[in-house]
């Protein structure tokens, strides 16, 4: 077998599109989140869904900036570094294991005034208001239990940071580019010769006159 060629770097403009997948399945899990203030709330496998979906795109955004700027996590601080690992095991075993696990919080939260459906189950609180059930996921990050959805977000802006810094020492490369080098010593010349025609221009002919004399 041959040796494997390596993999180009990929474009800038690649890892924007990346980006706009991973932010578009990012405000799916807002969303889910949001709508849990409602007693019709999404069926929770949409939150399955919406969350593989971010990881993976978040991973792959990840290798694509790894391609400008090899081993970029390293020099993230304490708390990002270890956000970065989790999210990317949490990506290996939704591919690898078919899931992972979250921890599903549920509490008792108001109804929005304007979403009071009739035939839906809510309660009645001890100060009257109509509350529901809202169902949060959360995962243990450094002995803590956090938000999934606020975790995600986090490690989406750690993403669009670098980013922005490659964007930016691309920036800098483009205005620190040297120009043309060029004699100003000798112009530049340029012979032209007319279609169809077999005889050099007269400027030629008068100086081979004068060097045949």
């Amino acid at each position: 077998m041959g040796r494997r060629q390596r993999r180009k770097a990929p474009s800038v403009e690649l890892i924007r599109n990346k980006r706009g997948e991973a932010e578009y399945f990012l405000s799916k899990l807002k969303q889910h989140h949001d709508l849990q203030q409602r007693p019709e709330k999404p069926p929770q496998c949409e939150f399955s869904y919406n969350l593989n979906a971010f990881l993976n795109a978040a991973r792959c955004m990840g290798k694509m900036i790894a391609g400008k700027r090899p081993n970029w996590w390293g020099y993230l601080g304490t708390a990002d570094r270890v956000l970065h690992n989790r999210i990317w095991n949490m990506r290996d075993e939704t591919v690898y294991e078919g899931h992972t696990e979250t921890m599903v919080q549920t509490n008792e939260v108001p109804v929005r005034p304007s979403h009071h459906p009739e035939g839906f189950p809510f309660d009645q609180s001890q100060f009257g208001g109509v509350t529901t059930y809202a169902h949060t996921h959360a995962i243990n990050l450094g002995g803590k239990e956090h938000d999934l959805v606020e975790l995600c977000s986090q490690y989406l802006e750690i993403l669009i940071r670098e980013l922005q810094s490659i964007e930016a020492r691309r920036h800098r490369q483009r205005n620190t580019e040297p120009p043309l080098e060029t004699d100003s010593r000798r112009p530049l010349r340029r012979r032209t010769r007319l279609v169809g025609s077999t005889s050099p221009p007269p400027a030629w002919r008068s100086m081979r006159s004068r060097s045949s004399r």
